[in-house]
């Protein structure tokens, strides 16, 4: 079993928004930059959430990985999934992921298990 752990401001994830656009297409998969804008003002928490995932996950599998490799949605009950291709699916090998997002006040954070 793997555990990895990410916590980001969410200020700054809005900050790196702002100022870099390009940021959201090179991090964050189609699907995941229309959930978090159908959040409006609470989809940058999403935005920051999805980011510590991605980290959580990388820092989990002990590999940097393509950012679109690891998409994180949430599946008809709410609750967020990983979903994975190319090199990440590769490392995976089969194994089973779980995930957890939270955040409050400025903090986002993500736990990522692999097992």
């Amino acid at each position: 079993m793997e555990i990895g752990t990410d916590i980001e401001s969410i200020l700054r994830i809005a900050a790196v928004l702002e100022r870099t656009p390009r940021f959201k297409t090179r991090c964050f998969t189609e699907k995941e930059i229309a959930y978090c804008e159908s959040k409006g003002k609470k989809g940058i928490e999403s935005f920051a959430a999805r980011f510590c995932a991605k980290e959580a996950f990388s820092k989990a599998i002990g590999q940097p990985l393509n950012w679109h490799d690891v998409e994180i949605l949430n599946n008809a009950d709410g609750k967020p999934e990983v979903y994975v291709k190319g090199r990440a699916h590769e490392l995976l090998a089969g194994r089973s992921v779980k995930v957890s997002l939270s955040h409050a006040n400025d903090m986002a954070i993500a736990t990522v298990i692999i097992f």
